[in-house]
């Protein structure tokens, strides 16, 4: 039986058999080119060919005549090239092209529902009152915010050591998770001073906003707290802070009053049922050991994140002042109780967990958005709001100005587009605001109660409204369906009738269009040399950030000369990947842990990490070339090898990497116009990152994304880089720039970079969509290379 897993020719991955002999595409296109030609005649070109660099042209086509090519075994009836899946062939039954069975055989638009309501309006009353009362436990006026929190919420000392086992649950037992969550996390934001200091409006929604993320990295810690304890032996077992202890694997649960199908039909909807995604992240927790402070800061921490990126406008603002406040005592707890000067590695593996939960709560919205689609959950609350994230409600937030149903974020505030068409319209004339009420008897707070032009507009601006947040790069203003029946035809269901009707699996059409093959082995024989040779310049330097900021001017990254780039074709494409690839690999190499490394897994690394790079060097370069003036408005996008992209008149010729128009897949193509990271550009700007933090955030995102991606031993010589960076890092901060509070600034650089993990992991999803569908007409010698790049 001829193997097909390995290439005979270059031991990379096989794509089938070509001229006789298992291969991949890349060494069958170059035996179909220079089969009979007399390079068979000429003598090997190197010394070591093969032994630690590539084959070159002689021994490459020696080596298909070895391993048995042979012209006359070409195959004229090949199939299209598809991907290397194991099946090549579209399964043809309805279910199978839809992807999901359940969304059809578990949906009928047409059939009866009934609604439960769910009154939680003693709930919301009781945490009402909460609020109001403020804390229980008295004042604390000698002590931090953190150590305030840590009186209230221990969870060391406060879950119980008997565990109450549920092997069902119940309608009342979910009911009671919720009181339990919903009051306990009230209680605890009245022991933090600074949130005390907002209106009640204000703290109801914040309230409303972040129990549920609380309850979150709860469950974390008491599990993790019950696994030190040895009270759950099982990985699938989670434990409360309230004593409660379940096994998702052999929980039941009662779904009677979510919706009208059975446990089997919407599982794979229900947040933490069957598939508790954090399970992993447990041990995570339970090696770092945090301590009372520790926890209650990433309590903190990770709920006003949430609150700020959720609600934007005044809430982002004092959110931002919230942890910058809880920054600060953390900052003194480390140095003063602690005495630990140099704690940016461990608080930056607490803030890791802190990432996973959110990155959980990203990755269950797909699933809420077909739950809403497919109105899979009948349930109705009285206050759907508290629910908004969860996936049981299908709820649209209402306009702050009028209280109708919102239409997304409008000059800073979430408002309907009547709302914000008045606003844009008014705001720019200074009568109305001068104008007294119009109609008293009318005008009042509440759901369409200003009837008046100058309430409205003093309304708008009341709740943070202004034109200095206007959105330039808004999208098309589509209507939001207004009935929750299911659209009739199939195009409609899918959502975007091109991907049935611009793809048709397996016909004729794809086979007379072969695809387009991408061979930049020339390009890994470049970077191979590089990371063998070294650095070009060898430095000197009092540690390895200050070296990596120094290479990474050695570059002369950051051009003064600009060319415009009106019109992507493939050798501009290609030029900017090969300027990106070598520079990743040249500065590489003035790290002297990635020295260390053998060969291999510095390809590896090199191979998965340079499209990363890129992404954050881009918003780096148009930050300075902004400062610069160069940039003199938003939509230009600026390459440090001095390229000038202007992203709403970017044209792109996709002649050579699909057989369809641009419109058609141009929404696949990743980083083409780099629309979504524009808004990161903006904090860049005004933070003006030294070249010390430059290196440091380059080097955080790579080897953070390295590390997630491949997992493993890659995963531990990341972590590995990146507490070395972040010590390098600290003394920078203490040592030169005598900032002894460095964490305010700290953050603010790290979220740019999560900004673009986020940008790469949401996009993940139109590559998906470009596989299945085949949009794209390309195929790489080296697709690794390629990975989350979109091609």
């Amino acid at each position: 039986m001829i193997s097909l897993k390995f290439c005979k020719v270059c031991d990379r991955r096989s794509q089938g058999i070509h001229f006789g002999v298992s291969s991949c595409r890349a060494c069958a296109a170059f035996f179909r080119r220079r089969a009979g030609s007399n390079l068979i005649e000429k003598t090997c070109m190197r010394s070591r060919c093969g032994v630690d660099c590539f084959l070159c042209k002689p021994c490459r086509l020696k080596r298909c005549y070895e391993v048995g090519m042979d012209e006359k075994k070409f195959q004229y009836d090949r199939d299209a090239l598809y991907s290397t899946e194991s099946s090549t062939i579209m399964p043809r039954s309805f279910d199978k092209f839809v992807g999901r069975p359940q969304f059809i055989h578990f949906c009928d638009p047409d059939a009866p529902t009934s609604s439960k309501f769910i009154d939680l309006s003693f709930l919301v009353e009781k945490g009402e009152k909460i609020l109001r009362n403020g804390p229980a436990w008295g004042p604390h006026s000698n002590k931090g915010p953190l150590q305030k929190l840590v009186n209230f919420h221990n969870v060391f000392e406060k879950m119980p050591k008997n565990m109450t086992t549920n092997s069902k649950f119940s309608p009342g037992d979910c009911s009671d998770c919720w009181e339990y969550y919903f009051l306990t996390t009230a209680s605890w934001l009245t022991n933090f001073d600074e949130f005390q200091k907002l209106n009640h409006q204000l703290k109801m929604k914040i309230l409303f906003g972040i129990w549920h993320m609380w309850g979150r990295m709860d469950k974390l810690a008491s599990t993790a707290l019950a696994r030190r304890r040895s009270q759950l032996t099982a990985k699938s077992e989670i434990a409360q802070s309230n004593g409660l202890f379940l096994d998702v694997d052999k929980l039941e649960l009662d779904v009677s009053w979510l919706c009208n199908y059975k446990l089997e039909e919407v599982e794979f909807f229900i947040d933490g049922f069957r598939n508790w995604d954090l399970i992993d992240t447990v041990q995570m927790f339970t090696d770092l050991d945090p301590t009372p402070i520790e926890l209650n800061y990433m309590l903190a921490q990770m709920s006003f994140y949430y609150a700020g990126n959720r609600f934007q406008g005044e809430i982002l603002e004092i959110m931002e002042r919230f942890q910058q406040v809880l920054s600060d005592d953390l900052h003194n707890y480390y140095v003063n109780d602690r005495k630990m000067n140099n704690y940016s590695g461990r608080l930056s593996r607490l803030l890791k967990i802190n990432n996973a939960v959110q990155e959980s709560v990203r990755k269950r919205r797909p699933k809420t958005e077909i739950a809403k689609t497919l109105n899979i959950f009948t349930a109705e609350f009285s206050h759907p709001e508290i629910f908004s994230s969860k996936t049981m409600v299908n709820t649209v937030p209402d306009c702050e100005i009028c209280g109708f149903e919102s239409q997304g974020f409008h000059f800073g505030v979430v408002a309907c587009r009547a709302c914000s068409a008045f606003f844009r319209r008014t705001a720019v004339c200074p009568k109305w605001s001068l104008k007294k009420c119009q109609n008293p008897k009318k005008c009042k707070e509440g759901k369409g109660g200003y009837q008046c032009k100058p309430c409205r507009l003093k309304r708008c601006y009341d709740v943070g409204m202004d034109t200095k947040k206007f959105q330039f790069d808004r999208d098309g203003l589509i209507q939001v369906p207004k009935s929750s029946k299911l659209p009739k035809t199939f195009e409609m269901f899918v959502g975007r009738p091109e991907y049935v009707l611009f793809c048709t699996p397996g016909t004729s059409a794809q086979i007379s269009n072969p695809k387009t093959l991408i061979d930049v082995r020339y390009l890994v024989e470049k970077a191979s040399k590089i990371l063998t040779d070294g650095p070009v310049k060898p430095l000197i330097s009092r540690d390895q950030l200050h070296k990596l900021a120094i290479g990474f001017s050695f570059l002369e990254n950051t051009s003064t000369e600009m060319k415009k780039f009106t019109r992507a074709r493939k050798e501009d494409v290609m030029k900017i990947w090969e300027f990106y690839f070598l520079t990743v690999a040249k500065w590489l190499t003035y790290f002297d842990e990635f020295q260390k490394l053998d060969h291999e897994t510095k390809m590896q690394l090199l191979l998965s990490v340079w499209h990363v790079w890129g992404r954050l060097d881009k918003l780096l370069a148009t930050a300075v070339n902004r400062r610069r003036g160069i940039c003199e408005t938003k939509n230009l996008l600026t390459l440090s090898n001095g390229v000038l992209i202007d992203v709403n008149k970017q044209e792109v010729d996709v002649g050579w990497m699909t057989n369809y128009r641009e419109e058609q897949v141009l929404t696949f193509i990743d980083g083409v116009r780099a629309r979504e990271l524009l808004t990161e550009i903006d904090p860049l700007v005004e933070l003006e990152p030294s070249d010390v933090e430059t290196a440091y955030m380059l080097a955080q995102l790579c080897f953070h994304y390295a590390g997630k991606r491949h997992s493993g031993e890659i995963e531990e010589i990341c972590d590995h880089f990146q507490d070395v960076l972040a010590e390098n890092l600290h003394n920078y901060y203490v040592n030169e720039k005598k900032m002894d509070r460095y964490s305010g600034r700290l953050a603010k650089l790290m979220k740019v970079n999560s900004a673009v993990q986020k940008n790469i992991w949401e996009n993940r999803s139109k590559i998906e969509l470009s596989k299945t569908f085949d949009m794209l007409s390309i195929e790489s010698s080296h697709p690794e290379m390629f990975y989350d790049t979109g091609f």
